[in-house]
């Protein structure tokens, strides 16, 4: 089961590598087969004085190549978020925006201070 994962790893390495060098492929197919483009697909063909030797069909082949890897790119989807805000309760049934504040302090006095209750620094004993 191993092997097979591998081999269908590197199958799709290759498609997507060939892929991305479509035009390279197609400039090799092209070179490759110059004389039969020339003789047999060439649009001018009959116009050897032109000088064309294949090279419309190849212009063709490469813009036809980019404009159907422009039309692959999928679009970016928006995405839609929903918020969702809870009304305030309103204190007194009045028009207040916010509810009223309490009077009381939260802390006491006595319970609550800042001081900072002693020193981490323990000089080391002999």
């Amino acid at each position: 089961m191993g092997i097979v994962k591998q081999v269908i790893t590197y199958i799709l390495i290759s498609l997507l590598t060939l892929q991305s060098f479509s035009p390279l492929v197609i400039f090799s197919a092209y070179y490759a087969n110059k004389s039969f483009v020339a003789g047999v697909l060439c649009e001018n063909r009959n116009k050897p004085q032109l000088h064309c030797d294949g090279k419309c069909f190849l212009s063709k082949q490469l813009q036809k190549a980019e404009k159907e890897e422009h039309s692959e790119k999928t679009p970016v989807k928006a995405i839609e978020a929903f918020v969702y805000i809870e009304p305030i309760l309103l204190t007194n049934n009045s028009n207040e925006l916010y509810p009223a504040q309490p009077n009381y302090p939260l802390y006491p006095p006595n319970q609550y201070n800042f001081d900072f209750p002693g020193s981490c620094f323990r000089p080391p004993s002999i």
